[in-house]
């Protein structure tokens, strides 16, 4: 059985086929997709560049349509970060897929509202360059 070979802390992301990465920043785009490509090799990467973009992607896509629904969102964006987590759990397509918010210092009380607004979890990016690699984020 495949699983048995993978991790365990991996696992789930096997079977995560598609992901929606909502970034501003190319070079955090590229790591994030470097890091899942070596885990999983068939996943798909839909980019969209901040919220505004992403929440027109979510409006113009919908099962009805046979469009790219992702399986798991990544926000990694500060600014509206709250206003698209609305809008992602507002949305009855959108709103049982897992949120992961990216974000670069621990603020309490941003991190609080994030999980107010049912976001599935914060994650802190390592700061300092060096660290930013395979073994701190897998």
């Amino acid at each position: 059985m495949v699983q048995r070979c993978i991790p365990s802390r991996h696992r789930k992301l096997v079977f995560m086929k598609n992901i929606l990465l909502v970034n501003d920043t190319l070079e955090n785009s590229q790591f994030i997709k470097q890091v899942f490509n070596e885990i999983n090799k068939s996943v798909t990467i839909t980019e969209a560049s901040g919220a505004e973009n992403a929440m027109n992607y979510m409006n113009k896509n919908t099962p009805e349509k046979n469009q790219f629904i992702p399986d798991l969102i990544i926000i990694d964006i500060i600014s509206s970060c709250i206003k698209l987590l609305e809008m992602i759990k507002s949305n009855d397509t959108f709103r049982r897929i897992p949120v992961i918010i990216l974000c670069s210092s621990y603020d309490a009380a941003y991190t609080n509202n994030c999980y107010s607004h049912f976001a599935n979890a914060v994650i802190i990016k390592p700061t300092e360059k060096e660290k930013l690699d395979r073994k701190s984020v897998v």
